[in-house]
């Protein structure tokens, strides 16, 4: 995280209840004051579907756009955001279907029991990546050059029909009409 911090400006959102996020902050060790939000859950799109691989799990997702409207009301907590200059990370690509092509990347699955994942390492492979993008001009030009992780959900992914569907019912489907692959 101090990696993070030390390049950019750099909010949490995660799809846990509110109650689960606020263990961040005795994990994180006091950074959150250093964040540009924390959010949880409650700031989610609730699809109204459930999670493919779990039937269980609601299906949230994650629409940038909040993120910017937010950002915006607040000028002092930084600049101009919008997709040229915003990365989205998360590890499930369905987070990210409402978000504009190429702004999010979806590394591996951190496995603390595997002593060879260097995902979180500050010398890992994405550190390097991330030192990269920082030293880009456009956040979406470079992730399409520069592809990361899994692959984002798109109109040829093998569950797509699942997921056209989600955007049907957010009233989203157009989002993929213009987008190839």
């Amino acid at each position: 995280m101090k990696f993070c911090l030390e390049r950019f400006e750099v909010g949490i959102w995660s799809s846990a209840m509110e109650r689960n996020v606020g263990v961040l902050d005795s994990v994180m060790g006091g950074i959150r004051s250093k964040l540009l939000f924390v959010w949880d859950q409650s700031q989610c799109t609730d699809t109204g579907f459930k999670c493919l691989d779990n039937k269980e799990r609601p299906l949230f997702i994650k629409d940038l756009n909040k993120v910017w409207d937010y950002l915006e009301k607040f000028p002092k907590r930084g600049g101009n955001y919008s997709a040229s200059n915003t990365l989205f990370i998360d590890n499930e690509p369905c987070k990210a279907i409402l978000n504009p092509p190429n702004t999010s990347i979806f590394p591996e699955f951190y496995d603390p029991e595997d002593i060879n994942d260097d995902a979180l390492d500050p010398e890992g492979v994405l550190a390097s990546y991330l030192e990269e993008l920082a030293a880009s001009d456009d956040v979406p030009t470079y992730v399409k050059e520069h592809p990361f992780g899994r692959p984002a959900i798109s109109r040829n992914h093998p569950d797509w029909g699942f997921y056209s569907g989600v955007l049907r019912r957010l009233g989203k489907e157009k989002l993929y009409e213009d987008v190839i692959g």
